[in-house]
């Protein structure tokens, strides 16, 4: 009377059909999380160092509109809903001979001219400050 043994080793050819299939199988997950990945991405905010919030307002940021095109700094007033760009300043400030960029800024800050309801945006470089009048 032959008996048989049923070997439960990791090793076994039953065992390893099993783990094959359940590789594959977490495998072939991937590229149906390629999109979500893409979403996700565009969702979470990405801290930039070209992007400078004034407040929950005004955002000030380095763009450009092509490649071949020289970069300039654009003014973004958030409403609610949608933004929109207010201004488009030069890239770059001349200040005592040299030209500073949006990474030379120490701080901006804001005000309205009473006059005539204008937005003025104070760049403060450490050196000097830079006064932009804004048509909003």
């Amino acid at each position: 009377m032959k008996r048989s043994i049923k070997s439960t080793s990791p090793a076994s050819p039953n065992n390893r059909d099993k783990l094959s299939n359940y590789v594959l199988t977490f495998l072939s997950l991937f590229p149906l999380g390629v999109p979500f990945l893409t979403v996700f991405a565009f969702m979470v905010p990405n801290p930039s160092p070209n992007y400078l919030y004034l407040d929950n307002e005004i955002r000030v940021e380095k763009s450009t509109q092509s490649v071949v095109a020289h970069p300039y700094i654009s003014v973004v007033k958030n409403y609610t809903i949608f933004e929109k760009e207010i201004a488009a300043l030069e890239a770059d400030f001349e200040i005592d001979q040299k030209y500073l960029g949006i990474e030379d800024i120490k701080s901006i800050s804001k005000t309205v001219r009473k006059d005539n309801d204008k937005l003025i945006l104070i760049f403060d470089f450490g050196i000097e400050t830079v006064e932009k009048e804004i048509n909003d």
